[in-house]
This record gives structure tokens, sequence and C-alpha cells, in this order.
């Protein structure tokens, strides 16, 4: 994946304004993290700001009212996605990264982020096959975080999470794999593509696997 030269403008620029470091990618080979998924976890990209907007914007068109849900961004590298949605009003904003120092960094860009204040974003450095979802409305991003084997043990735990407690949730992820374990592990009942996007929701989960 690369950006066009007006894209790393903008991406420059968007540090330049907010005083943050979202824009340099790391690889992990020298990143210390946070369980054993290690070889499953891709390199930090980061998602331009205006297609973050567009996407979230995309979903309040459709009827999502951000006050009612948590935005949990898996694999949330140095945050851009987390600040970001800082703009909308959601109840709570969770980024989970098992890279140390990419969560570090997140948890610095927000704290020292020029403009509206960052509210009720936490973000947890942990392995995301380990992550537990919160109770309530969810609205789930993905971003090519991680390879099959850790995508298919978080929608495992979502799905079980929704059976245990059924209520509105929507899954974004970019990565046609990705799509396809969704469909499989979640059984969605809306389907919709939107810049590259997917956006599933109302999902129709078994009792058993």
């Amino acid at each position: 994946m690369e950006m066009n030269t007006l894209d790393k403008i903008r991406s420059r620029w968007y540090d330049l304004i907010h005083g943050t470091d979202t824009r340099r990618r790391v690889q992990l080979a020298n990143q210390e993290v946070v369980g054993e998924n290690k070889a499953s976890g891709h390199m930090y990209f980061p998602i331009l700001p205006k297609s973050m907007h567009a996407v979230l914007n995309y979903l309040q068109e459709r009827g999502l009212d951000p006050a009612t849900a948590t935005f949990i961004d898996m694999g949330s590298g140095k945050g851009i996605a987390l600040l970001v949605a800082s703009s909308y009003p959601f109840r709570k904003i969770v980024g989970v990264e098992f890279g140390k120092e990419l969560s570090e960094i997140a948890r610095r860009n927000i704290a020292e982020y020029r403009g509206r204040r960052p509210k009720n974003i936490e973000v947890l450095c942990m392995d995301a096959a380990e992550y537990a979802f919160p109770e309530g409305p969810l609205v789930v991003y993905f971003f090519n975080p991680f390879a099959k084997p850790v995508m298919e043990k978080v929608l495992k735990n979502l799905a079980a999470s929704l059976r245990e407690e059924p209520r509105a949730v929507t899954v974004i992820c970019d990565r046609l794999h990705d799509r396809e374990l969704v469909e499989q592990h979640l059984n969605p009942e809306k389907r919709e593509v939107f810049l590259g996007f997917s956006f599933y929701s109302k999902m129709k989960l078994q009792t058993t696997h």
C-alpha cells in the first residue's frame, strides 16, 4: 500500500497541525510486543485522516448514533484512527495494540494533540486475541492489523460476546481475506462497500459453533 504525493503531504500536514507523530511507518521486526502473536502482526501503516472521516460520516448518514457506541480500533498503532474518532461523540474510544512502542506513541499523541482535546480514549497494550469486547453497541475497526490466525481469534471472541449480549455492532475492514472471515464467523445480515472498506452489521449468530 503506497501513498501518492498528495496523500503524503496531507498526512505530514496533519502531524504538523496537531503536534502528533502518525505518518512514519514502523516495521515490527524490532518492536517489543505483548503476547505470542508477533509473527501474525503487520507493519504499522497509517490510515489517512480524510479516509477515516469519510468512513465515520458514512456510518452516521446510515443511522449510527456515536453517542451510544464504543469505537474500537483493533491494532491501533500510533492512534490516528482514535484521534479522528475523537471528533465524533462516541461513548468511548478504545485502541488495542500489542506493540509497546506504538502504544506509547499513541498515548503521547493523545496527550499532546493540538486542538479539541480528545476525551474518553483508552489505549490498551495487549494481544488483540485476548481482548474482551465491552458491553453495549460497538463499532469495530480493522485496518489490516494482523494475519488470519489472530483475525480468526478476534472474530470468534466478538461472536461469543454477541451471543452473550445481542446488540448493535458494525464491523469495518479493508482486506479481502478479512471480509471472508467476517462472513464466516459473524454471518452478517447487512453488507456494504464504501471507498474500499466493507461494513457489516445486524449479525445473525448461531447459538453454538
